[in-house]
């Protein structure tokens, strides 16, 4: 990769997953400690590696390669945007509900909801309300 700082960059990952440091980095994302290290040395990453990883994380590359911030959302949203990614369309229903006000919890008392369909379904739906 030519004219990036890979070390900005790997730096940037760390802040995504708040990792402390390269090797709980190389952890999160399922590589061998070494391999960090080798791309700082050689200033150089295998674009599997970002490309995978800011699908993962909802980032924006231009954020990851470049510092260039153009998404909006900050690191819980991230990691609640990654979480979501990996629910079942039964839970993200269940989420969306939820974050909503649509599902209440019993211990405020309210009234429990249930969304049926799909995710797509009530996302739509939600779009015409507004």
């Amino acid at each position: 990769m030519e004219n990036l700082d890979v070390s900005s960059i790997i730096e940037r990952m760390k802040e995504t997953v708040r990792a402390n440091s390269d090797k709980s980095l190389a952890e999160m994302i399922g590589v061998p400690s070494t391999n960090i290290s080798n791309w700082r040395s050689r200033n150089s990453l295998p674009p599997e590696i970002y490309i995978t990883f800011v699908k993962r994380w909802g980032l924006s590359l231009d954020w990851l390669l470049l510092g260039e911030r153009k998404d909006e959302l900050d690191a819980a949203e991230r990691l609640a945007l990654s979480a979501f990614r990996t629910l079942d369309d039964s839970k993200k229903l269940e989420a969306i509900g939820f974050l909503s006000g649509l599902g209440k919890s019993a211990v405020g008392g309210g009234v429990n909801q249930s969304a049926g369909g799909n995710v797509a379904n009530m996302v739509a739906g939600n779009q015409k309300r507004k």
